[in-house]
């Protein structure tokens, strides 16, 4: 080996994240490295998630230094290479953390020009925030004590901007707290940043199956914030329920390279001049959208990274809107706490749905002409509730009772529910007893504070709106929103499939009897509702499903074409179901809009369990005199 020449003395020279450049020179002596890590008892303390706390040395050598990655977890690179150890002359750079990290160089002491020059000033730009590191938050995630977030009574500007930024983060935690979705949260939180941040442009970015996906979006001269999707309500068995309208176009991209990375390592990034930044270099999107300075932080708990809040501007931001950074992390943090409880309340939303799915399918398993029953009712009644404009929540709660509704049938006996015959009166009083067994055996159930009345909800199905109806008795509005609707689904379903006791009846006849049940057995409004949901979806569904069925012979060889199907049959030139003794629609519009428009709420708590109907019933729904009965 030849002899190697000594060089001039060095030092080492690296830019935290902060922006500032921190320097050290070796020891008199010429034996001591020099350590570098996030631990302060380092020479050079880099307070970066990417460092670890005993990071790397940097030895003197006759050639310049010798740099020794100390098996760091994020690592040290040269040219994109990961590497334990190098040998560095002046000049040349490692980079920490990642390929383009935290660049560290060799300089020469006795040099009067920054040989980092060129690098220096681009990366300064680029600060990193910590997740925890925000002057808005503890350690913990809490807002600092009110002692310390005070000002004093000389109060100046910049302290003016943090109280009032201060307030706006403690609004903005109790407004989130409300939230019941993720779009209302994106909402709310762009909102926010648009009120207390100088920035043109701001997006929420969520994770979906491991890609970033716009959910809101707003520029400054918009007046609202836009989302992506509204909330779409229960997953019913109904396509056309469950069929989500096209997410519009977002009018602008954020920087992948800087959403990216945030996501991915859970970290705060601001860009002073992005045009000017070094890690920006390979973003065509920055010079397309003319783009000057960036903030984006990570929507995160101490769990797990949900998403990132971005935001840009065309204007250039100087050094003393760093704090901006500190308040965009805080404000992203108390989102992704929430985001945190949503994903927990969804948990228990899919657990309580399959719990409800698996409980009806238990009842339907016990005859298998009625299988799928509960289930259609379901979707009836949120299709009935949607075209009645019910809120997402109550929904929900309306599909679960639905799903529930016949649960009290576990307490009938079998010959009763499958007798091909007429009942007696004994066994019309025996089957009349399971909506109060669905009551009972419901209210032991707990169920969340949302599904309180789901007991009364489900068992309410055969009230009547004249008060005739059982178990109760109860009459008019006294009858929760949910019975009123679920009683139309029901004898919709009962009575267009096939039963022990009778073929399935025409639909134009099904029709026709629910109108004839107008304010004595059905709720008018909740009539009208079902009447427009069935004219614009149900109405096509069930002739696609008859024309499957009569493709198809039965088991007898006879073409099942033949099966009834009304006026089903017939459309006008418009596309408008036409039924051959009753048009839901000429009903639908000679009732009151104001009547239409308007419904109670979602369940009434003015109720007596000791009300029971003496009247006489028919036992089975809509049958004729000369026809078996049915429930």
């Amino acid at each position: 080996m030849s002899e190697l020449v000594p060089s001039a003395p060095v030092r080492i020279v690296v830019i935290d994240p902060e922006g500032r450049k921190r320097t050290a020179e070796f020891s008199d002596s010429g034996k001591d490295p020099i350590r570098i890590g996030r631990a302060p008892e380092n020479d050079i303390q880099l307070i970066s998630p990417y460092i670890s706390r005993r990071h790397a040395e940097v030895w003197p050598d006759e050639r310049g230094a010798v740099f020794v990655d100390l098996s760091s977890t994020s690592g040290s690179y040269v040219d994109g290479t990961r590497v334990d150890k190098v040998i560095l002359r002046v000049g040349e750079a490692t980079f920490l953390g990642s390929p383009d990290g935290l660049r560290l160089s060799i300089q020469s002491l006795d040099s009067e020009e920054d040989t980092l020059r060129d690098g220096s000033n681009r990366t300064e730009v680029l600060r990193v925030a910590e997740l925890g590191s925000s002057a808005y938050l503890t350690s913990t995630g809490r807002l600092f004590p009110g002692g310390e977030a005070q000002v004093s009574a000389d109060v100046s500007a910049a302290a003016l901007k943090t109280e009032k930024r201060l307030i706006g983060l403690i609004t903005l935690t109790s407004e989130l707290l409300e939230v019941k979705n993720s779009g209302e949260m994106a909402e709310r939180l762009l909102e926010k940043v648009f009120d207390l941040l100088a920035v043109e442009r701001g997006m929420v970015l969520l994770d979906e199956n491991e890609q970033l996906a716009p959910h809101a979006w707003k520029s400054r001269k918009d007046s609202h914030v836009i989302r992506a999707e509204l909330e779409q309500g229960p997953k019913t068995l109904e396509p056309a329920l469950n069929a989500a309208e096209p997410r519009p176009n977002a009018p602008f991209s954020p920087i992948r390279t800087v959403t990216s990375r945030v996501f991915r390592e859970g970290v705060g990034l601001l860009s002073l001049d992005a045009s000017s930044d070094q890690r920006l270099e390979g973003s065509k999107s920055v010079l397309l959208q003319s783009i000057r300075s960036i903030m984006c932080a990570p929507i995160a708990s101490a769990k797990d990274v949900y998403g990132v809040l971005y935001v840009d501007t065309h204007e250039t931001v100087d050094e003393t809107n760093e704090d901006d950074l500190d308040w965009l992390v805080a404000v992203a943090h108390q989102a992704g706490m929430v985001m945190e409880k949503l994903m927990v309340l969804d948990q228990r939303q899919r657990m309580t749905e399959s719990l409800m799915k698996g409980l009806a399918a238990s009842i339907d398993a016990r005859d298998g002409l009625t299988a799928g029953h509960s289930a259609r009712v379901a979707h009836y009644s949120v299709g009935i509730a949607q075209a009645m404009d019910v809120s997402v929540e109550d929904q929900y709660a309306i599909y679960y009772a639905a799903l529930l509704h016949d649960y009290g049938k576990i307490g009938i006996d079998d010959a009763v529910l499958k007798k091909p015959g007429r009942l007696t009166p004994e066994e019309f009083e025996h089957i009349k007893l399971h909506p109060k067994f669905t009551y009972d055996i419901l209210s032991k159930i707990e169920f969340p504070p949302e599904l309180d009345e789901l007991p009364m909800m489900a068992a309410s199905h055969h009230e009547r709106w004249d008060g005739t109806g059982y178990p109760w008795g109860l009459k008019g509005e006294t009858i929760p929103l949910a019975g009123r609707i679920i009683a139309i689904a029901d004898v919709y379903d009962s009575l267009t499939r096939k039963r022990h006791y009778r073929d399935p009846m025409p639909v134009d006849e099904v029709l026709s009897y629910l109108e004839e049940g107008r304010a004595s057995h059905f709720d008018p409004v909740s009539l009208d509702a079902f009447f427009l949901y069935h004219q614009q979806q149900l109405a096509d569904k069930e002739r696609r499903r008859l024309a499957k069925k009569g493709r198809s012979a039965d088991s007898n060889g006879h073409s099942l074409e033949d099966q009834p199907t009304g006026g089903l049959d017939h459309t006008t030139a418009s596309g408008v179901v036409s039924v051959s003794e009753f048009n839901p629609t000429e009903a639908l519009s000679q009732t009151d809009p104001k009547t239409r428009a308007s419904h109670p709420r979602m369940a009434a708590k003015s109720y007596s369990p000791a009300l029971d109907s003496d009247n006489e019933i028919t036992s089975r729904i809509a049958m004729s005199s000369t026809e078996p009965n049915s429930s």
